[in-house]
């Protein structure tokens, strides 16, 4: 709850007091919401969110856009530790075979509130809980029970890997905006909204 006590104080100290009593409430606030792992061991320990950050952080929100193609694979990385929250950058430069030849990261800086505001959309559409199953759903089956499997080569995943007390989740979607154009999803919908506030957030296209 904000309270603001007011004191015979020159108009510096109540901005002081002012300040001590909000800023408790933004980092008290920021915790991700639980998640379920839907990851094996073996899948974990192929992840670098998960081999690099999951000693470091208590949480982990983590987004990268990958194709097939790409030669480079760049995270926006949000970890928690110590009730605080940081944002990194890490960018993976590939070889022909996918595998990691160079790593770069840095801090960035950005706003609590606005990450915070970011949460609570996630929270507003359940996006915790989104399936890998409705997210990447290609197939149409019609009521007489035939079907079209639509398929699309050279697309891009929209993926984001949640690390929660020793959970890890992955929410990613193939192509989202072409197969929801196809095969109306609402788990796809909400997705696509989270996504476009976290491209929006981050200034990322």
């Amino acid at each position: 709850m904000l309270k603001l006590i007011c004191y015979p104080q020159s108009s510096s100290m109540k901005v002081l007091l002012l300040t001590l009593t909000i800023l408790p409430t933004i980092l008290l606030g920021q915790e991700l919401t639980e998640v379920r792992t839907n990851l094996s061991t073996e899948e974990s320990q192929n992840s670098i969110i998960w081999t690099e950050f999951s000693d470091e952080y208590d949480q982990v929100l983590a987004f990268s856009r990958n194709s097939y193609w790409s030669q480079q694979k760049v995270y926006i990385i949000y970890g928690r530790t110590n009730g605080q929250w940081e944002r990194i950058k890490l960018t993976l430069k590939l070889d022909g075979n996918k595998n990691i030849i160079r790593t770069k990261s840095r801090k960035l800086s950005f706003g609590e509130g606005k990450f915070q505001e970011l949460l609570t959309f996630f929270d507003s559409r359940d996006f915790w809980n989104f399936e890998l199953d409705s997210l990447n759903l290609h197939e149409e089956v019609r009521e007489d029970g035939s079907g079209t499997l639509w398929t699309k080569t050279d697309g891009t995943t929209d993926s984001f890997e949640v690390i929660s007390n020793g959970h890890h989740r992955i929410i990613s979607s193939y192509e989202p905006e072409y197969f929801q154009e196809l095969i109306p999803v609402e788990q796809r919908r909400k997705f696509i909204e989270c996504r476009n506030e976290f491209l929006r957030m981050n200034k990322m296209k």
